[in-house]
């Protein structure tokens, strides 16, 4: 009777809901007129512990949000009841359940002296990604376990910053750490060190990988709205290869555009954490040991970002193409619609193939990430959601997510 009760005086502020949690990390811009609450009801399919097979329970949220000066925190409390009305109390059992229910925490911005991210982290990148390039602690959540990253920056005098990030504060694995100099005027000079003390992912493992990487950038021609760059890159990996890059970078008011060309030994990967790096870390560290054998590789990389229409229009795409390493084509693509074609309509649609071929080119094939969101704004304070993501592995077998979903703010 108790556990019949909670339910109803839940349902009755799930009038004004939405049915299911937010898939995608959430900037500290869009954050910035937040406050209040937000009540919620969906249902769910969860494998449960201790042998429980799969059943679909009901899932309420409860996420408050808070905003102060400096500070914004919303916190998302998720409480799952089956069809007799039991409540899941695995949600609750310990510190790292507890940490979980934190949805951000945002302490001032990049461009304080001191800032602080907490929650999902969905583009975090050293100089030019040789190492870490838009890593993202959330590719897999809803699919497995959520993640709670942390991220946090100093920012000296004469424009010198030191930056930390680890994947998740509850159980962390990869620990990334950068210095970044300005030794000469506009001249940025970054040292850097990523750890990831369980590559296999089987949290039994005794091995570990060490990144240590150099990056150099310096202007070439640098106006009030555009700049033409040089870049270079070292980055060795303990106990494995070396690699090195030489790249040019012209940002314009519309755009920025990469061209790269990379050489390393083949027990070397470049961007090695990258958006989708936590699909994949095994069968990365198993490659890296595998291909221990002193080759030397090499392979042109070019990358685009355009947004036009006062940003409702961004496309951005990047092709990587390597030289007599067996490697396929890595193809990458992603495009964002906001007010386009209708006013209320915002639309992101992203795919990545690792083993892009024009004669093999397709979605329902290996090695292939697609994830699309649709936001369609049918008031100020009220909005439909659609969320899809598919997961192709090496062997083409996917993992997949669909979800439908209403929200309205109050």
């Amino acid at each position: 009777m108790k556990n019949f009760l909670t339910i109803l005086i839940i349902n009755l502020f799930i009038i004004n809901a939405y049915a299911y949690a937010d898939k995608e990390a959430i900037s500290p811009e869009k954050l910035k007129n937040v406050s209040g609450i937000i009540l919620g009801y969906g249902s769910t399919t969860l494998d449960k512990k201790d042998g429980i097979p799969k059943k679909i329970w009901n899932e309420y949220h409860i996420k408050p949000h808070f905003k102060t000066d400096h500070t914004l925190l919303g916190l998302d409390l998720v409480f799952h009841f089956d069809e007799n009305t039991n409540m899941d109390h695995d949600d609750w059992n310990d510190l790292g359940d507890i940490i979980d229910k934190i949805d951000y925490l945002y302490y001032n911005t990049e461009k304080d002296p001191f800032y602080l991210r907490i929650g999902q982290l969905s583009n975090v990148t050293f100089g030019s990604g040789f190492v870490v390039n838009h890593y993202s602690n959330m590719i897999t959540y809803p699919l497995k376990e959520k993640n709670v990253g942390l991220d946090m920056g100093i920012n000296l005098p004469w424009d010198d910053k030191l930056e930390f990030f680890t994947n998740d504060l509850d159980a962390a694995r990869i620990f990334g750490f950068r210095a970044c100099f300005i030794p000469l005027d506009y001249v940025e000079v970054g040292l850097n060190y990523v750890l990831d003390k369980d590559p296999l992912r089987n949290n039994n493992s005794d091995e570990s990988l060490h990144f240590f990487s150099l990056d150099v950038s310096s202007p070439i021609v640098k106006r009030k709205r555009s700049a033409f760059y040089i870049y270079e890159n070292l980055a060795k990996i303990l106990d494995h290869g070396l690699g090195f890059s030489s790249g040019i970078r012209w940002e314009l008011p519309f755009g920025k555009f990469n061209g790269e060309y990379r050489f390393y030994d083949s027990n070397f990967t470049p961007s090695y954490f990258n958006e989708y790096y936590d699909l994949d870390s095994s069968m990365k560290y198993q490659d890296l040991r595998a291909l221990d054998n002193g080759e030397k590789f090499g392979g042109f990389l070019f990358s685009g970002k355009i947004h036009t229409m006062e940003n409702h229009l961004k496309l951005e795409s990047s092709i990587e193409k390597f030289m007599n390493s067996g490697r396929s084509i890595h193809f990458y693509a992603k495009a964002g619609l906001s007010q386009l074609p209708f006013d209320n309509l915002e639309f992101n649609l992203s795919y990545d193939d690792k083993d892009a071929h024009l004669a093999d080119f397709g979605f329902d094939k290996k090695n292939v990430t697609i994830i699309s969101d649709t936001k369609y704004n049918i008031s100020k304070n009220a909005c439909l959601k659609i969320d899809f993501k598919r997961i192709y592995n090496e062997i083409g077998i996917a993992r997949k997510l669909s979800s439908f979903s209403t929200e309205i703010k109050f």
